[in-house]
C-alpha cells in the first residue's frame, strides 16, 4: 500500500482561511469593479475618490484585525 504522507502532512497543516481572509478577498474584488468605473464626471470623480478611501480603510482594518488574531 502506497501512501503519501508528504501530501497528507501538507493537506492537514495547510493554513486555514478564516472570515477576514473570505472578506479581504471579496474586498479586492469589489476593488476591481470600483477601479473599472470610468471617471466621465466631476460627481462621479468625487464618488470614486470617496471609494478608494474606503477601500484603504477597511484593508487597513482587516490586516490590523488579522495581525491581533495571531
Amino acid at each position: 500500500m502506497n501512501v503519501n504522507f508528504e501530501a497528507i502532512e501538507k493537506a492537514w497543516f495547510k493554513p486555514k482561511k478564516t472570515i477576514l481572509d473570505e472578506l479581504e478577498r471579496w474586498l479586492e474584488e469589489q476593488h476591481q469593479f470600483i477601479i473599472e468605473i470610468p471617471a466621465y464626471t466631476k460627481e462621479i470623480s468625487i464618488e470614486h475618490k470617496t471609494m478608494e478611501i474606503c477601500y484603504e480603510s477597511i484593508l487597513d482594518k482587516i490586516q490590523e484585525l488579522k495581525k491581533e488574531k495571531q
